[in-house]
C-alpha cells in the first residue's frame, strides 16, 4: 500500500495496526499536508448499514474541537468499498511507547492524566464515549501536548454501537467490568479505562493481568489490583483512593464525571480544584459514612408518615434494569413436582415475552436454571450475572392452591428481599393460577402492563381446567428431559391434555418437542415422525403463538429440513420480535444453508436482546470457530468465562479454540479447568483428542472412556476412542469393531439429517479406515457440495484420499484445509499421515507456510 495514492492522499508509510484497523501516514495532495489515515478491516464494512451507523457517529465526533482531541477531517472510502478516516497528524510518539522507555514521575503522569481527562470530559459532554482508551490512543506531540485518537471510533450515549460485528472495541487489558460483560455503557467506562492507563504509568505494569485472555477477564470483574506502593515508595498520601475510585468494578462507586476525577486529581497534587471546596467535599464524604446516613433516616422517618412510605419505595424500588432468574418452587406439600416446575417454567416464559416491551429486562431460560441445579438466589447472580432472582413456595391448603412469591435483589454483596406476593386460587383455576403469577411478578418488578401486554400473557391458553393441569404437568417432566422415564411421562401428560382439549396448540406443541426429545435422547427414528407430526398439528391449530414456531423449526433443522426451519423462525419473530431463541435457531438453520452473513448478523443479533446472557455469546464462539475465525472465537468465548465464571461451557471451548491455534498447553488448562468444573463428557473426549495427537494413545483411550462412562450416545466420541485403539499394539481388531459402531451410529443419525456436511465428512473417514473408498468419497462429494468452506470437510477429503493412495490430491485437499484454519500442528502429528509427510511435497507446503 505503500505509495499508493487513495483519493487525494499518498500513502508514505505505516504507523501501527491492531484489531480495529490499519493507520498509514499519507500526504494530503490538495491542502498539503501530513495526515494521518485509519484504514477500517474489511469485514467491519462490507454491511451498508453498517457504513450508514459508522458515518453517522464519526461525523458526530468529529465535531469535538479540543486542545486534546485529534481532528477528524474526513471519512471516505476505497473503490473497493473499505472505509477510511482521515485525521490529523502529529509528530511526536505515543504514550504506549513513552511508558516502554522507563520511569515517569508522579507529575508528569498527573499532568498527562488530566490532559486525557480534559480531552473526555469535553466528548462526554456532547454525549460521546470513546469505549477505548488505551496507551496506543494517546498522543504525546513534540510540543509536549496530549491528543487522544481513535475518536472515529467512538459511540454515542445510549445509541447503536458499531462493535455489533463480534469485535470488541475496548482493547482487553483496559476494559471496564461492565464492557467485558457485554453491558450498557457510558462516560463511567472511559474512567475505569483510563484509570488502568494511569496505574500503568505509574507502576510499569497492568492492573489485571494473567496468561490468557480468560484470566485476565477474570481479574477486570472480581480482582483488585495490587497497591502502588508494591511498585515504587513515592506515591504521594491519597493517591490510592483516587486510583481505588477510579478502577472501582461497580459503576454508581466509580467517578462519575471526568470532572470530579481532575477536582480530586488537582487537589492532591496541589493545583486549582475547579471552584469546589475541600471543605465542603469533606463533610459530604462524612455525611455518607453509613451511621450518618442511618441517623438521618431515622429522624426523617419519625417527623414524617408520608416521607416514611416514599423512603420504603425507594429502598425496595426493583432496579431499572432487571435482569431475572426464577428458581425452583418449593413445594410445600401436597403439590405434584411437575406441576410445580410447569409452573416455573410458564412463569419463566412468560416474562420472557415481556422482554420486548421492556429494552431493559431479560431473562435467564429455565433450561439453564435447571442445567446448574441452581438453589440460591447467590448461585444464580455467579452463574448468570443476575440483579433479580424470583424465589417461592407452592402449597395445597384445603380446596385452593397458596403461591407465595418472592423478589430478591443480588446485585450487591448480600441478597435482600425487595417485595413478596400471596396468590390464593381454586385447585379448579389452574389458569387463574398461572395468569396472576405472572401478573404479580409484573408488579413487583414494577412493569407496566398494557392492553396487548395482557392479552400476550394470556395467549394459547385453554378453558379445559383439566387440560390446563396436565399441560403444566407434561411441561414440569419436559424440563426434565435427561431421563426418559421423565420424557415417558410428558408425552402421557400432554397426550392426556389434548384429550381435555383436543384444539390445544400449545400441548401439542409440547407433544412434538417430548418425542424429539425421546429421539435425541434414544437415537431411535422412530420418535421423528410423531415429533415432526404433533410439531406441524399445534401450528394448524394456532399460527399466531411465537412458541409453537420455534418448537418446529427446532424439529425441522434437526431433522435436516434447514429452508422450512428459516420459515419457522422468521414466522415466530414477526410474532415476537425479542425472541433470542428464535434468532439462535434461525442463525443455526442459517449456518446450516451457508448463508454466513445472515447467520453472523443473526447469531449478533440474539446477543443484543440479551448482551449479558453468555448463551449468545457462546453460540457466536462455535460460530467463528467453525469458521477459522479464531481471534473473534476467542473474544466471543471470553466474554461467556466474563459472564459466567463457573460455568464450563466457556473454558471448554476456549481450549478447543486454543488447540487450534497450536496453543496445545493453554488448551490442556483450559479443558482441566473445565472438568473440575464440571465432569462433561465433551471435555474428556477433547482431552482424549489432545493426548491422541501427542501420541500417548493409552492415556487417550483412558480419558475417552472416561467421556464415554458419563454418555454414550456421541458417535464422534466412539471414533476418537477407535483412533486411540488403531495405534495401540494388539488393539488394531478391536478399533475396526469400534469404528463399525460408530459408523453404524452416525448412519442413525444421518437418516434423521442427511445434509449435516460434519457428520457426512466423519463417517467417511471411518469408512476410509473400514476399506470402502468409493462409498467414502461419495459422502465426501456430498459434503463439499453442501459446506465447500468447512475445514473438517476439506481436511477429511485429504485424509480419504491418503489412506486410498492418491497422494497428489491428498496433498491438494490437505491444503485447502490449511487455509481454511485446520491446525497444522494436527496435520504433522496425526499417525495416519505419517508417510505423507516424508513426500517432498509436504515439506515444501509446510515450509511454504511456516515462512
Amino acid at each position: 500500500m505503500i505509495g499508493q495514492t487513495i483519493s487525494h492522499y499518498k500513502i508514505v508509510e505505516k504507523l501501527g495496526g491492531g484489531g480495529m484497523g490499519v493507520v498509514y501516514k499519507a500526504w494530503d495532495n490538495r491542502l498539503k499536508r501530513d495526515v494521518a489515515l485509519k484504514f477500517l478491516p474489511p469485514e467491519m464494512t462490507r454491511d451498508e448499514e453498517f457504513k450508514t451507523r459508522f458515518r453517522h457517529e464519526a461525523q458526530a465526533a468529529s465535531a469535538l474541537d479540543h486542545p486534546n482531541i485529534c481532528n477528524i477531517h474526513e471519512i471516505d472510502e476505497t473503490p473497493q468499498g473499505r472505509m477510511f478516516i482521515c485525521m490529523a497528524h502529529y509528530k511526536g510518539e505515543t504514550l504506549k511507547k513513552k511508558i516502554a522507555r522507563g520511569h515517569l514521575s508522579t507529575d508528569e503522569v498527573a499532568h498527562t492524566i488530566d490532559q486525557v481527562a480534559r480531552g473526555l470530559a469535553e466528548a462526554h459532554r456532547h454525549g460521546i464515549v470513546h469505549r477505548d482508551i488505551k496507551p496506543a490512543n494517546v498522543m504525546i506531540t513534540d510540543k509536549g501536548r496530549v491528543k487522544i485518537v481513535d475518536f472515529g471510533l467512538a459511540t454515542q450515549s445510549g445509541t447503536s454501537r458499531i462493535t455489533r460485528t463480534g469485535r470488541t472495541l475496548g482493547t482487553l487489558v483496559y476494559m471496564s467490568p461492565e464492557q467485558a460483560r457485554g453491558d450498557a455503557i457510558d462516560e463511567r467506562t472511559d474512567i475505569f479505562s483510563l484509570g488502568v492507563v494511569w496505574y500503568e504509568m505509574l507502576t510499569g505494569t497492568i492492573p489485571f493481568e494473567g496468561d490468557h485472555e480468560a484470566a485476565v477477564l477474570y481479574g477486570i470483574m472480581h480482582k483488585n489490583p495490587e497497591p502502588l506502593s508494591t511498585y515504587r515508595s513515592d506515591i504521594p498520601a491519597g493517591l490510592q483512593e483516587l486510583m481505588d475510585k477510579a478502577l472501582h468494578k461497580e459503576v454508581d462507586k466509580r467517578y462519575q464525571t471526568m470532572t470530579e476525577l481532575r477536582e480530586d486529581l488537582h487537589r492532591l497534587m496541589g493545583g486549582p480544584s475547579g471552584g469546589r471546596s475541600l471543605v465542603r467535599r469533606e463533610w459530604y464524604r462524612r455525611v455518607r459514612s453509613p451511621l450518618a446516613i442511618a441517623a438521618a433516616v431515622v429522624i426523617l422517618l419519625a417527623l414524617s408518615p408520608m416521607l416514611r412510605n416514599a423512603v420504603q419505595e425507594l429502598f425496595t424500588r426493583a432496579p431499572d434494569q432487571k435482569h431475572i432468574a426464577v428458581l425452583p418452587f418449593e413445594n410445600m406439600g401436597p403439590v405434584n413436582e411437575a406441576f410445580s416446575a410447569g409452573l416455573v417454567e410458564t412463569l419463566t416464559s412468560k416474562l420472557t415475552q415481556l422482554e420486548r416491551f421492556h429494552e431493559s429486562l431479560w431473562v435467564i431460560p429455565a433450561s439453564e436454571v435447571r442445567h446448574w441445579q441452581v438453589a440460591s438466589p447467590s448461585e444464580a447472580r455467579r452463574l448468570f450475572a443476575v440483579n433479580l432472582v424470583f424465589t417461592g413456595s407452592i402449597q395445597q391448603l384445603g380446596d385452593s392452591y397458596r403461591l407465595t412469591l418472592n423478589l430478591i435483589e443480588v446485585g450487591k454483596k448480600t441478597p435482600r428481599q425487595l417485595s413478596s406476593a400471596v396468590i390464593d386460587e381454586p385447585l379448579t383455576n389452574v389458569s387463574a393460577l398461572q395468569d396472576n403469577t405472572v401478573i404479580k411478578a409484573a408488579g413487583l418488578l414494577n412493569l407496566e402492563l398494557g392492553p396487548e401486554t395482557q392479552r400476550l400473557l394470556t395467549e394459547g391458553g385453554t378453558v379445559m381446567a383439566a387440560a390446563n393441569d396436565y399441560y403444566l404437568q407434561g411441561l414440569g417432566y419436559l424440563q426434565r428431559y435427561q431421563k426418559v422415564d421423565n420424557l415417558d411421562h410428558a408425552v402421557s401428560l400432554f397426550e392426556r391434555a389434548i384429550k381435555e382439549d383436543s384444539l390445544y396448540a400449545l400441548a401439542y406443541a409440547g407433544l412434538g418437542e417430548a418425542y424429539w426429545r425421546k429421539y435425541r435422547y434414544s437415537m431411535d427414528t422412530r420418535w421423528v415422525e410423531p415429533a415432526v407430526r404433533n410439531g406441524e398439528r399445534a401450528v394448524e391449530l394456532n399460527d399466531l403463538l411465537a412458541p409453537v414456531h420455534v418448537t418446529a423449526g427446532v424439529i425441522y433443522k434437526g431433522t435436516g429440513n434447514d429452508e422450512r426451519a428459516v420459515e419457522a423462525f422468521q414466522y415466530a419473530l414477526a410474532l415476537d420480535p425479542s425472541s433470542a431463541e428464535a434468532h439462535r435457531g434461525l442463525a443455526s438453520a442459517y449456518e446450516n444453508l451457508q448463508r454466513l452473513a445472515e447467520a453472523e448478523s443473526t447469531y449478533q443479533k440474539a446477543i443484543e436482546l440479551k448482551p449479558g446472557y453468555w448463551g449468545g455469546h457462546d453460540d457466536l464462539g462455535i460460530f467463528y470457530h467453525s469458521r477459522g475465525r479464531y481471534d473473534d472465537a476467542l473474544v466471543a468465548m471470553n466474554r461467556v468465562v466474563a459472564l459466567a465464571p463457573d460455568n464450563s461451557r466457556g473454558y471448554n471451548m476456549l481450549g478447543a479454540i486454543y488447540y487450534a491455534q497450536e496453543r496445545w498447553q493453554e488448551a490442556r488448562e483450559m479443558w482441566e479447568q473445565a472438568a473440575q468444573i464440571e465432569p462433561d463428557y465433551r471435555v474428556y473426549s477433547n482431552l482424549g483428542i489432545l493426548h491422541y495427537i501427542e501420541g500417548r494413545y493409552v492415556a487417550a483411550a483412558a480419558s475417552t472412556e472416561k467421556a464415554l462412562a458419563l454418555n454414550n450416545t456421541s458417535y464422534v466420541t466412539w471414533a476418537n476412542l477407535a483412533n486411540a485403539q488403531y495405534w495401540r499394539p494388539g488393539k488394531r481388531s478391536e478399533a475396526l469393531a469400534t469404528y463399525r459402531h460408530a459408523a453404524e451410529m452416525a448412519e442413525e443419525n444421518r437418516a434423521i439429517n442427511p445434509r449435516d456436511p460434519e457428520l457426512l465428512a466423519s463417517l467417511a473417514g471411518y469408512y476410509v479406515v473400514l476399506e470402502e473408498g468409493p462409498k467414502a468419497l461419495s459422502m465426501l462429494q456430498e459434503a463439499f457440495k453442501i459446506a465447500p468452506s468447512n475445514w473438517w470437510v476439506l481436511y477429511n477429503y485429504g485424509f480419504a484420499y491418503e489412506q486410498l493412495g492418491d497422494r497428489g490430491k491428498a496433498l491438494e485437499w490437505i491444503e485447502k484445509a490449511l487455509d481454511a484454519g485446520y491446525p497444522m500442528k494436527e496435520v504433522e502429528r496425526d499417525p495416519f499421515l505419517v508417510d505423507l509427510r516424508t513426500d517432498a511435497r509436504f515439506e515444501e507446503l509446510a515450509t511454504r507456510r511456516r515462512g
